[in-house]
């Protein structure tokens, strides 16, 4: 249902589906251990733990050069640039709208199995943290490379600014942090108004 809204309103859609299983999470103490989360014994050492974050970068970066390369690739970009065109000229936006959740979600979760295992412990804060999704949709977009190379050195740039203010600024690291997204987002919402109106010939 969320795949069928266009524009702003898909992600705004997105957040609040995140906010719902959060609050989901949260209630159903028996099985989640509520707001507290879970505990569980350490499984994987850091080391192999390396191995295996490189290995998932290195297929992750291998199956996202394939998708962008590929048909539906290109279907991506032409709904992502203008919904509407592109099913003018018959793409089909939903499938593609579920084909990339599908697709993004597969390494995510791959990623937050990693994280369980190292950490030990898992929350619905940690789970459905909304500071945690805006910060990876910042980062795909953040870094105006394209192709595979722009998803990695926003993920990065944001990694690397994020520890800066943990450690520097351990009183305000939330509120610099939280300003230095609003600003991202705010380039990112002028970036693409520009280039909205110069693909539209407009002043």
């Amino acid at each position: 249902m969320v795949a069928r809204l266009n524009h702003g309103y898909f992600s705004l859609a997105t957040l609040g589906v995140l906010f719902i299983f959060q609050r989901l999470a949260e209630s159903l103490e028996k099985f989640t251990g509520g707001p507290a989360g879970l505990y569980l014994p350490e499984s994987i050492s850091p080391f192999h733990c390396g191995y295996l974050i490189l290995l998932l970068l290195v297929l992750t970066t291998l199956g996202y050069g394939l998708y962008c390369g590929s048909r539906w690739g290109l279907y991506s970009r032409e709904t992502e640039a203008d919904e509407d065109v592109a099913e003018s000229i018959g793409i089909p936006t939903y499938t593609v709208k579920v084909l990339g959740m599908i697709a993004a979600a597969l390494p995510a979760s791959l990623a937050g199995a990693l994280h369980l295992a190292r950490t030990s412990h898992v929350s619905p804060v940690s789970g459905f943290s909304l500071t945690l999704s805006i910060t990876a949709l910042l980062a795909s977009r953040i870094v105006p490379v394209k192709g595979v190379l722009g998803p990695i050195l926003g993920a990065l740039l944001i990694t690397a600014v994020e520890e800066v203010i943990w450690t520097k600024f351990a009183g305000f690291n939330q509120a610099l942090f939280g300003l230095i997204l609003l600003a991202a987002a705010l380039y990112q919402g002028v970036a693409f108004r520009r280039e909205f109106f110069r693909s539209s010939g407009q002043p």
